[in-house]
C-alpha cells in the first residue's frame, strides 16, 4: 500500500467514525436502564418512579428497573449517578432535597449539584403537609402553635433527614412565623412516621405522597397543606395560607435526570417518552389521589426551574441559619 492509500484509508476511517457513533447512539437502549431513587421505598420520588417504569419499558424495548440507594439525603444516590457511564442506561429520580437543598447546606459533596447531571424532565410537585397523631390535643394548626409559643424548643417535628424538604420546610415555618420548633432528623419518612404514631414525635412535615395513607386509615390528622389552594385529595383539610400563614407554599418535586455528558438525543427520547407516560390517564389520576401535580415540559425549562429552587432555599437556610448537622 502506497503512502497516499494509506493517508485516503485513514481519512475515510476518520469520516467513518461519527456515523458509527451515530448509529451505536441510535441503537440506545441497548440494554435495562437503571433509574436511581435517593430515598428507600413508598415516598413521592420512589412512588413516581414506580408508575413511569411499566410505559418507558414498552415504549423503549429495554427493561427500566428501580434502583433505591437511601442515605445522606440523597448524596449516595447522586453520587452513584454522577460517576456511572453517561451513556444513557443510569437515570435518576431526582428531588428537592438532594438536587436543591443538600448542595446550599453541603460544601463538600463529592459531585457538583448543577455540572454533574444533565436535567430532562419535571415530573412532577407534591405540597408539603404538617400531620399529628389522631389524638394529639393540638386540634388544629392554630394550637398547635400555641403551644409551641407556650413551650419554646420543646416540641420537636419531624423530617425525613438534614437537608431534606421536610426539614427546610420546618425552618421556613418557623422563620415566617417567629416560633421555635425543635427539628428531629431520622432516616426517611418511615420512621418518623412510626414516631409519631407511637406519640414519641409530637408532629411531622411531610409530602401529601406520604401524608395521605395516614390520614385515610384515621391514625393521623392533617393540620395543613403547604399550597396555593386546597386538594382534591384532602378537601376538608385547610392551606397554610387560609389559617394565615402569608407566603406559605412549600412543594418538594420529582424530576429525572442523566449524568452530564449524556447524548442530546437520549435526553430528548426520554423526555418525550417520561412525559407521554405522564400523561396516561391511570398515572395522572394515581399522582393526583397522592396530592402530586404533574408538571412535565422542556430539559431548558427544567434546569432554569433547578437554578430558581437553589437560589430560594439558598436564601432560606441563611435566614433560618438551618445546619446540615443538628
Amino acid at each position: 500500500m502506497t503512502m497516499r492509500t494509506q493517508r485516503r484509508a485513514l481519512l475515510l476511517g476518520a469520516l467513518a467514525t461519527p456515523a458509527l457513533a451515530t448509529g451505536a447512539r441510535a441503537a440506545w437502549p441497548e440494554r435495562s436502564i437503571r433509574i436511581v431513587i435517593p430515598y428507600p421505598p413508598g415516598g413521592a420520588s420512589d412512588t413516581t418512579a414506580r408508575l413511569i417504569t411499566e410505559p418507558l419499558t414498552r415504549a423503549l424495548g429495554q427493561n427500566v428497573v428501580v434502583d433505591n440507594r437511601p442515605g445522606a439525603n440523597g448524596a449516595i444516590a447522586l453520587e452513584n449517578v454522577a460517576t456511572s457511564p453517561n451513556d444513557g442506561h443510569t437515570l435518576l429520580m431526582g428531588n428537592l432535597g438532594p438536587n436543591a437543598i443538600n448542595p446550599v447546606m453541603r460544601a463538600n459533596l463529592p459531585f457538583d449539584a448543577v455540572r454533574s447531571f444533565a436535567p430532562i424532565v419535571l415530573a412532577n410537585k407534591v405540597p408539603m403537609a404538617l400531620m399529628v397523631r389522631a389524638d394529639h390535643p393540638a386540634r388544629d394548626f392554630a394550637r398547635l402553635v400555641a403551644m409551641a409559643r407556650e413551650a419554646p424548643g420543646r416540641i420537636g417535628y419531624g423530617s425525613a433527614g438534614n437537608g431534606s424538604a421536610s426539614h427546610l420546610a420546618g425552618e421556613m415555618l418557623k422563620v415566617t412565623l417567629g416560633i421555635d420548633l425543635l427539628h428531629v432528623p431520622y432516616r426517611g419518612d418511615a420512621p418518623a412516621i412510626t414516631d409519631v404514631l407511637s406519640g414519641a414525635l409530637p408532629c411531622m412535615l411531610s409530602t401529601t405522597v406520604s401524608v395521605l395513607p395516614q390520614m385515610r386509615s384515621g391514625r393521623m390528622r392533617v393540620l395543613g397543606v403547604a399550597s396555593a389552594q386546597r386538594l382534591s385529595s384532602m378537601p376538608d383539610v385547610p392551606t397554610f395560607l387560609e389559617q394565615g400563614v402569608a407566603g406559605y407554599e412549600v412543594s418538594s418535586w420529582n424530576g429525572l435526570f442523566a449524568p452530564a455528558g449524556t447524548p442530546r438525543p437520549v435526553i430528548e427520547r426520554v423526555n418525550a417518552e417520561a412525559s407521554q407516560a405522564l400523561r396516561i390517564p391511570e398515572v395522572t389520576q394515581r399522582l393526583e389521589m397522592l396530592g402530586a401535580a404533574s408538571a412535565m415540559g422542556t430539559p431548558e425549562e427544567f434546569a432554569t426551574f433547578l437554578r430558581a429552587e437553589l437560589d430560594r432555599w439558598a436564601e432560606v437556610v441563611r435566614v433560618s441559619g438551618a445546619k446540615a448537622e443538628d
